[in-house]
């Protein structure tokens, strides 16, 4: 089980900056993002960022995913470069700018505020897979190394 806490950072469809230019999430075009981002991390020990790919467990903890999309499609999402041992090789930080509370906010008479761009309700589904996912790999890490100790668990549940 994770030990510690990830946090989620979302700058809502704000740039969050690409690799190629070595300057991480911290490159946001919009005005004020940059700035903004460094304020609400200041002071956190974030580690060194990667962007997120499909080979990485947050992308399939339960749903397998290609993209991470929220109300805005083909942002990057950041994450440790190597997880923390002590929280199961948990990243303990996602940074994107895809506006996921957006996409998955429900108001009073069940309907969706937010549109959801390019792809519309496809892309919803894809935003609520992506949380599921979120959540799934925030409680209980990287569950596949645990896989080892199954055939030991079966035997103490044979006996």
């Amino acid at each position: 089980m994770a030990h510690g806490g990830i946090v989620l950072i979302d700058t809502q469809g704000q740039d969050s900056g690409n690799q190629s230019d070595g300057s991480g999430p911290y490159a946001g075009d919009a005005p004020g993002t940059r700035s903004a981002l460094r304020r609400v991390t200041a002071g956190l020990p974030i580690p060194p960022l990667m962007t997120m790919t499909d080979h990485h467990l947050l992308a399939h903890t339960f749903y397998m995913l290609h993209d991470f999309p929220g109300r805005y499609a083909e942002q990057p999402v950041w994450v440790a470069r190597e997880g923390e041992a002590e929280n199961d090789d948990v990243s303990p930080v996602i940074i994107g700018s895809a506006d996921w509370a957006h996409a998955w906010a429900v108001d009073e008479n069940g309907n969706t505020p937010f549109a959801v761009l390019p792809d519309g309700a496809d892309q919803r589904q894809l935003a609520y897979r992506f949380g599921v996912n979120t959540i799934i790999y925030a409680l209980t890490g990287n569950y596949k190394a645990d896989q080892v100790h199954v055939p030991m668990l079966l035997k103490r549940l044979g006996e």
